[in-house]
């Protein structure tokens, strides 16, 4: 297992997961807490990536929390750009 700082511990599904996806989204919640979260890109375990289905996946979590959330950002991992934006209850 990897440790990425003292109080988180990734396993090494979690570390592939990070390593392989193609996005992934920064949460900053109203209780002052801070989370990533990297894209889940394939359907099925044998299909290809796919852009669309990870960040479609980031954006339903910033729907189910979007009471609790202050901020978020969803950023290509391969270019480093910010894709999305949200705030005040939608992705822009």
């Amino acid at each position: 297992m990897s440790t990425q700082n003292s109080q988180f511990k990734r396993t090494d599904a979690g570390n592939t997961l990070a390593q392989t996806a193609l996005t992934k989204a920064i949460f900053y919640f109203t209780d002052g807490n801070t989370r990533t979260f990297h894209s889940r890109d394939r359907l099925k375990s044998n299909s290809g990536p796919s852009r669309e289905v990870g960040i479609n996946r980031l954006k339903k979590l910033g729907y189910k929390w979007k009471g609790s959330i202050q901020n978020a950002f969803i950023y290509d991992l391969q270019t480093g750009e910010e894709l999305f934006r949200f705030k005040d209850g939608q992705w822009t």
